[in-house]
């Protein structure tokens, strides 16, 4: 139990437990002796669970352990390990074994792990001691499991994790003791801290501090020494300025001055500073909130301030941040549609640029991907190879990577704060980073803060659900200042308490508080010399805009129109553009820079400015006349033109932008405007699509589509349209899903396009676009039509590549309508025409490999068909050669297709495993048909291991993620896998109308893949109802009538079992037999699958 002793807190454990003993060389102690466990495995095993509060998942554990070994003999494995340690452990409850996850019982264990994370988590300086009592060395410190690489990654991990979480405390503790005035303590854990990293040059910094104050004037010089040789032999740097500020201020006798100031190159770019020189005022338990939250999270975590437009949120953290020690970075993310990718990381990276050391410890395969988004980058780095394209989803993926790799590498040396305002408005890239950093948030080292207006976060849905699921998450409400806090501010402005009580009141009534309002109205009454009169109608007009154009109408005439201008040229705000769009002299544009900066209407930062606040920005662009919205737009975009001609890629969003609203405001159709938007469209468009943001392609292609429909038809404009039509497809199929109205809609439109280019290789991916459609939506009539165009165009151009492909359409077509045959013939043809090497780019066009397909798709036909021996080969070579692939959704194809084929055979553990793994495959990387399918399976499985309801709300959820797809293809067989688990739970009312819903499909959609299956378990589910048995016999009839049409002898054979066990039941034994026999004798092969094993075993029971 915890207590408190000479301000320490201490754990005092009962000598009855099991001690684990991890942050150091490994210990186990019981009844305080030493307790041995011979194998190492088994050590490694309780290591891991003494890591944990909570218990882990056996699959986990098959992950971590035995990560190379099939599931089967994995679980083996591990059923063993735990059954050695329960006997080897002092008591047999000492474990908690569940059926899906295993933990230790801390009833009867401690872990100085554990205790460790709680302590240096807690507010209190006396339990941080306590934390750093309990490390000894690094985390498993000579420990290691034999030829694991995967333990060895978790350990590493782990070791890092704890070090980070001790120099953190230690740092803290630093701190709390200089500020009590204990600088001999300080002295000492600044010492402890460069025992574990020299390279702290902020700790090195403290200690000739210390030194200094505490009259040891030669250990503070000695200190320096020390300093300027570690970072000049391990980072070949100089120290910092503030460090040389601190040894001349030790030189010279003045230590109660340290140096604390920032370095001068990194100053954090904040979105908004205070209206008035007013301190920040009714903010005390928001205040309290983030400094708790950050205590906690210092080195891994997330924390929003969430509020409605102009409560003072972006104000809150930039106050919190700016007292805040070590390296702090800003990004700021705008509502315009013309940001770049990234902005706002990018603003953030660029701050640190100037630190060089920081960078240094960062792996150039990191700096290479971040140098895609920092080019500026490459000449602190000269030596950097160029960056290598792959497939979209994988270089989106190692960009990720290298991003979290890179602030982590920021963070190492010191705290780290990225503080992004206005979250709500971040490009999907970025969002797409933070949701991927979610489950690593705690090991990241660097803890992030985040604005966002709660009306408008339905875009951070998704990642707060990670973060709240991983437990790394705080979310400070801020809502709007009391009448206290409002009257106190107006007394800050220099009005009496009485006076200032009243005017709160009445400013209060109107504003409900909100900090922007407020402040503006109390500026509009200081300004015009108001504050102090009760009686004066309070400046406030109905809306912020009001506010706002009062303040600009009181510019002068040359500001005014610089304001104007700023407002077309928003986010972009540099000096240079200013003075090219605005047409005035640098000296006339610096003196209205200056005056609006002055009136607070604008932030400057070097030669780069903002605006206060984005409603600001707003209120004065809709103020300005269409017409002279139009020419400064225009000058816009051809000032960035002039300015930019050597890196006009960085600036293809805004001049997508400018050109656009060129075109919407100008009276009349001008060809050459519109050509000029919509090829800057289009390159902003595969700009995103190379950063993987698909929501911006859409937009800017949409865009430049629209844009080119609204000229007259001619062959080029014709050509233009069919390209971008053709690039949507990819981020539509993405963002969207395939069956998506919106894909149709576009590829109808490129298929008469296509027709009049007379393009053959555009018309073959127009036609599979229409094909994918049609066959995801269900209508495989329509499906059949379009391969059979397909097939007829690569055999008139003669292009082996495309006659590949047009076989592999009909193969799959043939097969969802039943046709095995007719799938197998096709799929023999296009498979004996795949060349890996040379039909490698095929999985980007087509979105995935065709050998993987082909390989999966024949696993289903050949177990259909009756060879269950081959089925597993080709299933096996199709997994093995997706992993082989670079191309993550062919990796994904693999995996969904192989948990199908596990599912169609019966296979419970080897499905779930798999489908698991497609789970967070899809998720990760968007894969929405996949996701739906996987899901359901994963529903099966669960429910088929007991699981039941947890698996019918699985299938449930996997049904409505397809149906969100336009996808009804594969809705006969989630319903049917609903079928079965309402079975299992008796419910077989709501089984049977599962049954119908399926069959609905079959014949609506001609979908007869599963046909037999259906009717055989409807079968099944009347006979378990207790229905007529002529209902049920007719069923099982029919079932084996379909598969016998179909050539389907796998599901022949379980048909025939069904109605043999009913005719057992009935006493028509000898029928039983003929009928089983017939088709279990037809099999040459699979006799260990486990449906001719039951057959076997039926067989037997039968005279």
């Amino acid at each position: 139990m915890p207590v408190t002793v000479f301000g320490w807190n201490l754990v005092i454990k009962d000598a009855s437990m099991l001690e684990f003993r991890l942050l150091g060389p490994p210990q186990i102690t019981w009844h305080n002796k030493s307790f041995t466990l011979p194998r190492r495995q088994a050590r490694a095993l309780l290591f891991k669970l003494a890591t944990s509060q909570h218990p882990i998942s056996k699959d986990t554990l098959l992950v971590l352990f035995w990560p190379e070994t099939d599931d089967v003999t994995a679980r083996k494995n591990l059923s063993r390990l735990i059954s050695y340690l329960r006997y080897q452990l002092p008591r047999i409850d000492m474990l908690s074994v569940q059926k899906d996850s295993i933990g230790l019982n801390y009833d009867l264990a401690w872990s100085d792990a554990l205790a460790f994370k709680d302590f240096c988590n807690s507010d209190d300086a006396g339990s941080w001691a306590s934390a750093i009592a309990l490390y000894r060395k690094p985390f498993l410190s000579g420990f290691n499991l034999s030829n694991n690489l995967d333990y060895e990654h978790w350990q590493s991990q782990n070791q890092q994790l704890f070090e980070r979480l001790y120099l953190s405390t230690l740092s803290r503790l630093v701190v709390a003791k200089r500020r009590e005035g204990d600088n001999q303590t300080a002295i000492r854990y600044a010492q402890q801290y460069l025992e574990t990293d020299d390279l702290a040059e902020e700790i090195h910094r403290d200690l000739i501090d210390l030194y200094a104050t505490t009259g040891n004037r030669n250990a503070a010089l000695k200190q320096y020494e020390i300093c300027v040789e570690v970072l000049e032999r391990e980072l070949g740097i100089s120290p910092l300025p503030e460090t040389h500020a601190s040894f001349e201020s030790a030189l010279h006798g003045d230590p109660g001055k340290p140096a604390t100031f920032r370095h001068p190159s990194i100053k954090p770019t904040w979105t908004v500073f205070p209206s008035l020189d007013l301190p920040l005022i009714g903010r005390d338990t928001a205040w309290q909130e983030l400094e708790s939250a950050y205590q906690r999270m210092c080195t891994g975590g997330v924390i929003f301030i969430s509020g409605e437009p102009g409560v003072g949120k972006s104000r809150l953290m930039q106050e919190f941040a700016s007292g805040q020690s070590g390296l702090v970075l800003t990004g700021n993310n705008h509502a315009t549609g013309q940001a770049l990718p990234y902005q706002s990381i990018v603003q953030a990276l660029r701050l640190a640029l100037p630190v060089q050391e920081r960078w240094i410890g960062i792996p150039s395969i990191w700096l290479t991907e971040i140098s895609r988004l920092l080019p500026e980058l490459r000449a602190q780095f000269p030596n950097l190879s160029p960056p290598v394209d792959g497939p979209p989803l994988q270089t989106q993926s190692q960009l990720f990577e290298a991003l979290t790799q890179c602030f982590t590498g920021l963070a190492k040396y010191s705290s780290l704060l990225l503080c992004l305002d206005d979250v709500h408005w971040t490009d999907e890239g970025t969002l797409g980073w933070l949701q991927y950093l979610a489950n690593r948030s705690e090991e990241s080292g660097f803890c992030i803060f985040a604005t966002y207006r709660t009306n408008e976060a339905e875009s951070l849905v998704e990642w707060q659900r990670e973060l709240r699921r991983a437990g790394h998450v705080t979310n400070v409400r801020l809502d709007g200042l009391s009448e206290l806090a409002v009257a106190e501010l107006i007394q800050e402005a220099g009005v009496n308490q009485e006076t200032a009580a009243i005017l709160a009141a009445r400013i209060y009534a109107a504003t409900g508080g909100n900090a922007f309002f407020v402040l503006e109205t109390i500026r509009e009454l200081l300004e015009t010399n108001r504050l102090a009169d009760q009686s004066t109608v309070l400046p406030l007009s109905p809306t912020i805009r009001e506010v706002v154009l009062g303040r600009v109408n009181r510019l002068s005439p040359l500001s005014r129109q610089i304001a104007a201008t700023l407002a077309v040229l928003s986010p972009l705000l540099t000096l240079d553009i200013v003075i090219e769009v605005s047409g005035r002299s640098e000296f006339e544009t610096e003196n209205s820079l200056e005056e609006l900066v002055n009136h607070q209407l604008l932030i400057a930062d070097g030669q780069e400015f903002r605006f206060q606040h984005d409603l600001t920005q707003q209120a004065i662009y809709e103020e300005i006349r269409p017409w002279r919205q139009r020419l400064l737009h225009e000058r816009a975009a051809k000032g960035l033109e002039r300015l930019y001609l050597t890196d006009l890629a960085s600036y293809y969003p805004s001049l997508a932008y400018h050109w656009s609203q060129v075109v919407a405001k100008t009276s009349s159709t001008d060809t050459a405007l519109v050509l000029k938007a919509v090829d800057f469209l289009h390159k902003a468009g595969e700009q995103a699509m190379r950063s993987s943001s698909d929501k911006e392609a859409i937009f800017y292609f949409d865009e430049a589509i629209d844009l080119i429909q609204s000229l007259p038809e001619t062959p080029e404009l014709n050509r233009q349209e069919l390209d971008l039509l053709i690039a949507l497809y990819a981020p539509l199929g993405v963002a969207k899903g395939y069956g998506a109205p919106e894909v149709a809609s576009a590829f109808n439109r490129a298929q008469k396009l296509s027709e009049k280019v007379g393009d053959p290789d555009q018309l073959f991916l127009v036609l599979y676009g229409l094909w994918g459609y049609n066959l995801t939506r269900g209508d495989l009539q329509t499906a059949l039509e379009l391969a059979q165009q397909c097939l007829r165009l690569a055999e008139s151009v003669d292009n082996s590549a495309l006659l590949m492909e047009a076989n592999r359409l009909l193969d799959e077509t043939h097969y969802f309508r039943g046709e095995f045959l007719a799938a197998r013939k096709h799929l023999e043809q296009g498979y004996e025409i795949y060349d890996p090497r040379s039909h490698h780019t095929h999985a980007t066009t087509y979105a995935q490999d065709p050998g993987v397909a082909f390989l999966s798709y024949g696993s289903w036909l050949w177990w259909l068909l009756g060879y269950p021996d081959q089925a597993q080969k080709m299933s096996r070579k199709a997994l093995t050669h997706g992993q082989t692939l670079s191309h993550l959704g062919s990796q994904a194809y693999a995996l969904t297709w192989a948990a199908v084929f596990h599912h169609m055979l019966g296979e419970v553990k080897v499905t779930r495993g798999l489908a698991e793994t497609a789970i967070t495959l899809s998720v990760e990387h968007g894969f929405a048909l996949f996701l739906g399918v996987v899901v359901t399976l994963q529903g099966w499985s669960q429910a088929k291991s007991g699981q039941i309801e947890e698996g019918i709300i699985q299938i449930r959820r996997g049904i409505d993620d397809l149906r969100a797809t336009g996808a009804e293809l594969w809705l006969t067989n989630a319903f049917a896998t609903l079928a079965e688990a309402y079975g299992q739970k008796g419910q077989f009312d709501k089984g049977l109308m599962a049954l119908d819903e399926a069959l609905g499909f079959v014949e609506k959609h001609e979908e007869r893949w599963w046909e037999a299956e259906l009717y055989r378990l409807r079968g099944e589910l009347l006979l378990l109802q207790g229905a007529a048995e002529n209902m049920i016999e007719d069923d099982f009839r029919r079932a084996i009538d379909i598969a016998r049409q179909q050539k389907a002898k796998s599901l022949e054979l379980r048909a025939a079992m069904s109605l043999s066990r009913l005719w057992q039941l009935q006493g028509r034994q000898l029928e039983a037999r003929q009928l089983l026999a017939e088709i279990y004798d037809w099999f040459t092969e699979g006799f260990d699958s486990a449906d001719l094993k039951e057959a076997r075993k039926l067989l037997r029971k039968l005279p």
